[in-house]
C-alpha cells in the first residue's frame, strides 16, 4: 500500500493503476476503501477529472461507500482542471455538515485555474459566512487575479490578507511575481516582491522572458544560483526564456552549462529547444540533430513532440508511420499523425490515417476539424463538406468551430460566384437550426468569403445580432459548461438510485 501511495503522490497514474490492480484481490475488507481512495488520489494529483469520475463509478459498482476523502479527491481533480461547476457538484455531494475550509479552498482553486477571478471572489464571500478563510484561500484568489494580469486585484487581495493578520507564504510572493507575466509593465511589478523561494525566482525569470528582457532573466538566474542550488527545472525555465526571446544560441549555451554542472537535460529541455528550432530561429538540420540526441538518450518521440513537428511541418522522415507506432494507439495519437500529414501537404495520407483510426478507435471532433480545415485551406469546399457531413455519421454534433471551418472553405477564388452566397446561407441556417450561435470569428470568416456588405446583409436576414456574439473560445466554454451540467445531474441521479435500492434490500456498503 505504501508503494501505491508513493505512486499516487507522484501522480504516476500508470504505476498506481498497476499496483492497485495487484493489491485489489489481496486487501482486507477494512482496507478496501483506503485502497480505492489512494488510487483516486493518483487521478486527483494528475488532474485527471474525467478518469477520477469514471473510477468513482467503478467504486460504487464495487459497493464501496465513498467518504469525505473520496469527495475531497474528486474535488481536487476537478479543481486542477479548472472545472468550477464539477468541483461544486462534488462539494454538494459531501453534504453541508461536512463542508469545511478545505472544500472551499478547492472550489476557489478551481475558479483560479479557470482564470475566473469573479467566481473565485464569489466563493470567498460564501466561504466567509461558513468558515474562516486561511492564507491558502487568499493565495488561490491571488492566483486567479495573477493569471489574468489584474495587478490592482492582486494588490487589493494582498492588502486584505495582511489586514487579516495572516502571514504571506512563499507561494504568496511567487504568485504575485507571476502576475507580471500578463501585464504591460510586468517587470516593474515583479521587482517589488521578494524572491523567497526557488519557485519565486523561476516566476521572475518567466516574467522577464514575457517582457523580452533576456539580460534581466539571466541576471535573475545568477541571483538564483547564489541563493539556491539550480535544478533541471531552473535551467529549463531559463532555456525557455531564451527561446521566447528568439535567441536559440543562448538557449544552447545554457544547455551546455547544464552538462558542466552535472545536470542531465530531460524531455522538457529537448522539447523546448525543439520547438524553438522548428520556429523562425531554427533550421531543419537543428531539428534533426535534436531528434537524434533524443533518440540516443532513449527519449521517445511522444505525442507532444509529434505535435511540435506537425505544427512546424519539418523533418518529414520523423513523422512517418513508425512515429505512430511508438505512441499509444488512441485518438490523440492518430490526430497527431493526421496533423503531421496535413502539415506537409499529404492529404491522401491524412485520409488513409483516418481509415486506420476508425478501425481501432472512435474519432472525435478534433479529427474531423483537422480534415475540414485541411481542405478549407486549399479551398476544396466539396471535400470539406464531405468531412463535415461525416461528423454526424459517427453520432457526433458539430460545434461552432467545425461550422466556421466549413465556411472558411468557401473563401478562395475557386469558390467565387453567385453560388457562394447561397452555400454560406445554407451553412448558417443549419448552424442556427442546431442552436449553435455564431462567434466573432465566424463573422470574420463569412466577411472574407462574401465581403462586408453581403455578410452583414445575410446576418441581418437571419436575425443574427452581431453586437451580442461571443469570441470563439467563450462559445466553446459555454458548450462545455452545459454538457458538464447535464453530466453532473445524471451522475447525481445515478448515485442516488444506486445506493438507495441497496439500503432497501438490506445490504450495507463498506463504512471503513
Amino acid at each position: 500500500m505504501e508503494e501505491l501511495n508513493d505512486a499516487a503522490t507522484a501522480a504516476a497514474v500508470g504505476d498506481a493503476w498497476r499496483l492497485f490492480s495487484q493489491l485489489r484481490p489481496l486487501v482486507t475488507a477494512k482496507k478496501r476503501r483506503m485502497l480505492w481512495n489512494t488510487m483516486l488520489k493518483a487521478y486527483a494529483n494528475a488532474g485527471e477529472a474525467e478518469k477520477a469520475k469514471d473510477f468513482y463509478d467503478s467504486m460504487l459498482g464495487a459497493q464501496i461507500a465513498p467518504n469525505m476523502k473520496t469527495f475531497g479527491k474528486l474535488m481536487e481533480a476537478a479543481a486542477k482542471k479548472g472545472q468550477v461547476q464539477t468541483a461544486r457538484f462534488w462539494m454538494q455531494e459531501m453534504g453541508a455538515a461536512h463542508v469545511g475550509t478545505m472544500a472551499y479552498n478547492q472550489l476557489i482553486t478551481a475558479a483560479a485555474n479557470a482564470h475566473d477571478l469573479r467566481a473565485a471572489e464569489a466563493v470567498y464571500k460564501e466561504m466567509e459566512l461558513q468558515v474562516t478563510p486561511t492564507v491558502i484561500a487568499y493565495n488561490s484568489i491571488l492566483s486567479a487575479a495573477a493569471k489574468t494580469g489584474d495587478l490592482p486585484a492582486c494588490e487589493r487581495w494582498y492588502e486584505k490578507l495582511l489586514s487579516r493578520h495572516l502571514e504571506p507564504s512563499s507561494f504568496t510572493f511567487t504568485t504575485l511575481i507571476s502576475a507580471g507575466k500578463y501585464a504591460p509593465d510586468g517587470l516593474s511589478w515583479a521587482k517589488r516582491w521578494p524572491c523567497t523561494s526557488l519557485e519565486a525566482y523561476h516566476a521572475f525569470i518567466d516574467v522577464a522572458a514575457a517582457q523580452q528582457d533576456l539580460s534581466t532573466a539571466e541576471a535573475a538566474f545568477q541571483a538564483l544560483k547564489e541563493a539556491f542550488k539550480p535544478t533541471v527545472i531552473s535551467y529549463n525555465i531559463l532555456i525557455l526564456a531564451c527561446c521566447r526571446c528568439g535567441n536559440l544560441p543562448a538557449a544552447q549555451h545554457w544547455r551546455s552549462q547544464m552538462a558542466r554542472n552535472a545536470i542531465e537535460p530531460n524531455e522538457v529541455t529537448y522539447k523546448t529547444l525543439l520547438q524553438a528550432a522548428c520556429g523562425s530561429s531554427g533550421s531543419v538540420e537543428e531539428v534533426k540533430d535534436l531528434l537524434a540526441e533524443m533518440s540516443n538518450k532513449d527519449l521517445d518521440i511522444d505525442l507532444q513532440t509529434t505535435n511540435i513537428l506537425a505544427d512546424a511541418g519539418v523533418a518529414k522522415e520523423w513523422l512517418s508511420t513508425r512515429t505512430l507506432e511508438s505512441l499509444e494507439r488512441d485518438v490523440y495519437s492518430f490526430n497527431a499523425k493526421i496533423k503531421a500529414e496535413v502539415a506537409r501537404g499529404d492529404l491522401s495520407g491524412a485520409q488513409e490515417t483516418f481509415k486506420q483510426l476508425v478501425r481501432e478507435v472512435n474519432p472525435d471532433l478534433s479529427t474531423f476539424g483537422l480534415l475540414i480545415k485541411a481542405f478549407a485551406k486549399v479551398n476544396d469546399h466539396e471535400r470539406a463538406l464531405q468531412w463535415f457531413q461525416a461528423i454526424k455519421d459517427f453520432r457526433l454534433k458539430p460545434s461552432v468551430l467545425q461550422y466556421t471551418q466549413l465556411l472558411q472553405s468557401l473563401g478562395g477564388e475557386a469558390q467565387s460566384g453567385p453560388g457562394r452566397a447561397a452555400k454560406c446561407e445554407l451553412i448558417l441556417q443549419e448552424m442556427l437550426a442546431d442552436h449553435i450561435q455564431p462567434t466573432q470569428i465566424t463573422v470574420k470568416v463569412l466577411t472574407q468569403a462574401l465581403g462586408r456588405l453581403s455578410a452583414n446583409r445575410l446576418l441581418d436576414d437571419l436575425a443574427v445580432d452581431q453586437s451580442a456574439l461571443p469570441p470563439l473560445a467563450f462559445a466553446d466554454q459555454q458548450k462545455r459548461a452545459v454538457d458538464g451540467a447535464h453530466r453532473q445531474a445524471a451522475e447525481h441521479r445515478k448515485r442516488v438510485s444506486y445506493l438507495a435500492p441497496n439500503r432497501k434490500r438490506g445490504r450495507t456498503l463498506e463504512n471503513n
